[in-house]
């Protein structure tokens, strides 16, 4: 099953940047959901990155079939550092193939938003069609 391979990928890849790390290491974090529509329906497939502007780790989390995600910042912690953050949403090899989703969702993200410590809900509400596949920078 891909999306078992991918979830395993994902888990796997945050283990080793936790790897040293314990919860009390940790920034000030919130926990962050929400949901994630192009053209108003739900984008059921992809990944969602927080990148922290003042640095540090980044936040993933997996768009389930629904369009529903909830960020993990570290194989026992989820949410995101508390900070302003630069978000970049994925499609690349979620439909067979290259990233689909314009740049301005991804490579050149422009996407910004503030998490804040507690509960922080984040709706994308995405414009645009989905390519037959989009070549990186274009």
């Amino acid at each position: 099953n891909s999306a078992l391979k991918r979830s395993i990928i994902l888990y796997t890849c945050l283990a080793l940047s936790s790897a040293g790390c314990s919860s009390s290491d940790s920034p000030p974090l919130g926990t962050v959901s929400g949901n994630v529509t192009l053209d108003g329906k739900p984008l059921t497939k992809g990944h969602l990155y927080f990148i922290p502007k003042s640095g540090g780790r980044s936040s993933i989390a997996e768009l389930d079939e629904n369009g529903r995600y909830q960020l993990l910042y570290s194989i026992d912690e989820w949410g995101a550092k508390a900070d302003e953050h630069t978000v970049k949403i994925s499609t690349e090899g979620e439909f067979g193939g290259g990233e689909r989703l314009p740049p301005k969702y991804n490579i050149y993200s422009e996407l910004v938003v503030n998490v804040k410590s507690g509960s922080n809900v984040h709706n994308f509400d995405l414009i645009g069609e989905l390519t037959k596949q989009s070549k990186k920078g274009q």
